[in-house]
This record gives structure tokens, C-alpha cells and sequence, in this order.
């Protein structure tokens, strides 16, 4: 195996009781990965190019001419979680440190087969991440949804790749309806009451 550069390696695992895979984004080279419970890499779905591919053999992950260090802001994929028969997962588009005057950062998700293999053609958007109050959204770092539909998104505070900031990250509510994800009104106070306290953790329990 080979180190990563300062700043890459991976964002988040989730588990599908339903497949029995691992999900798993990797901000080195920009791609999801399924892996089973022997560490054997099943599919891997990369949102910049669309592509999908099949099982994988260790050691020959790479892609062709990708580069040392992570992947560019905008193909960077950080939360994921499977439902539903889609992988959900956000899409780091900007940070505090270097905001998009245009684009928030933005939650997308892609269709999984019933062996939970991504499906080829099938990205869908859902959700651009609300402004913020100084012009510049957060990653989200984690998702998870409640029996109601409604998708929560937990974003962190960062400065590029390798610093985080404080204060800077919030929890939104989204409840699905007939015209897509809609906010909730709903704020949540973190740690000392203040509802920018978010670090990028969420659960539903039951």
C-alpha cells in the first residue's frame, strides 16, 4: 500500500444491514467504495465521471493519471448512507476557507441493485445545503433519516482539507414531499445552546 499526502484518506463508512457492504468515500481519489465483510471491494461509484465498476483486485484500486493528495472541492464525497435501495452522499463543494460564490455544498445520491452495487446512470441531485448567514456553507459529514422521511444533515466546519472551525456547523432537517426535500423549521441547539455547534455527527435512534 501506498501513504497518503497530507490531508487524504477517507470520510465515512456506513453499513447496510440489508446488502451486508460497507460504504465507504474516499477523498483521495473522489470515489464510494462497497466492500464486503472480508474487505473484498465489490463496486466502486465516482461521482465526477459517473463511472461504476465491478469488483476490484487489492492493490489495483488506482485510477489512471489520478494524482497524489485529495480530489478537487466539487468531486470530494464525505457523508454516506444507504436507503432505501440509493446510497445517499454529500458533496464538499466549498468550506470556510475557500467559499463558492455560486454553489453550496449539495447532497446527492445513486441507485444500488439488490446485491447493493452501484447502478451506472442512475446519480440523482437532491438538496442544495442552505446559505449561510456569512455567505458560505460547510460540508455535510454525516446523514441519517428518521421513519418519517425526513433526511438530517450534519455538516463540519472546516479550512480546506486539513483544519476544522468552530462554531461554523449546523444540523438541518429535510423532509421529502411532493415537491422534493423541503426544510424543516426546525433548529437544533448543540453543547452550549447554540445551533452552529454541529461537528459533523447525526443518528436517529429507533
Amino acid at each position: 500500500t501506498t501513504a497518503f499526502p497530507q490531508g487524504s484518506g477517507l470520510g465515512q463508512v456506513d453499513y447496510s444491514c440489508a446488502s451486508e457492504l460497507y460504504y465507504v468515500s474516499n477523498f483521495e481519489d473522489g470515489r464510494i467504495y462497497a466492500i464486503d465483510k472480508a474487505g473484498a471491494v465489490k463496486s466502486t461509484f465516482d461521482h465526477a465521471t459517473g463511472t461504476v465498476t465491478g469488483a476490484l483486485p487489492a492493490g489495483g484500486l488506482q485510477e489512471p493519471n489520478d494524482v497524489a493528495g485529495p480530489v478537487s472541492l466539487g468531486e470530494r464525497v464525505w457523508a454516506v448512507k444507504a436507503v432505501d435501495g440509493r446510497l445517499v452522499y454529500s458533496l464538499w463543494i466549498e468550506d470556510n476557507g475557500n467559499p463558492n460564490p455560486i454553489r453550496n455544498n449539495e447532497i446527492w445520491s445513486v441507485a444500488v441493485d439488490a446485491n447493493g452495487l452501484f447502478v451506472a446512470g442512475t446519480v440523482q441531485f437532491e438538496v442544495s445545503m442552505p446559505d449561510f448567514d456569512v455567505d458560505v456553507t460547510n460540508p455535510v459529514a454525516d446523514i441519517a433519516f428518521d421513519a418519517n422521511c425526513c433526511m438530517f444533515a450534519s455538516e463540519r466546519g472546516m479550512y480546506g482539507i486539513d483544519d476544522t472551525a468552530a462554531h461554523t456547523g449546523r444540523l438541518m432537517k429535510f423532509c421529502s414531499g411532493k415537491q422534493g426535500w423541503q426544510l424543516a423549521p426546525e433548529t437544533f441547539a448543540i453543547g452550549m445552546g447554540f445551533d452552529r455547534n454541529s461537528v459533523g455527527g447525526v443518528d436517529i435512534e429507533g
